[in-house]
């Protein structure tokens, strides 16, 4: 899971991002720190801006259900598996 950055305060053009990798990736060595952007995060946010899953449920009868019902099973299976217990009160 990647690090959780604040928003950010100014908005840089695409062009000037990608100009100044090499000097942020270098940044990022000197100092220990993952890059907050790569080449790579910079191609995945100019492309693909319109993703659908139409095709998917035109041919697989793909049926997307609503985030809340997802998250619940996913704690509901961490608790199973043993990584989590709810039932803990760490309230002080």
């Amino acid at each position: 899971m990647s690090p959780a950055y604040p928003a950010p305060r100014i908005v840089v053009p695409l062009w000037l991002a990608r100009m100044s990798v090499p000097f942020i990736t270098l940044f990022g060595r000197l100092t220990g720190n993952i890059p907050r952007f790569t080449t790579i995060s910079l191609n995945a946010l100019e492309s693909h801006r319109s993703i659908s899953h139409a095709k998917a449920t035109r041919k697989l009868d793909y049926r997307p259900r609503p985030l809340v019902e997802s998250i619940s099973d996913t704690v509901c299976w961490f608790e199973k598996a043993g990584y989590i217990n709810r039932s803990l009160n760490l309230s002080p």
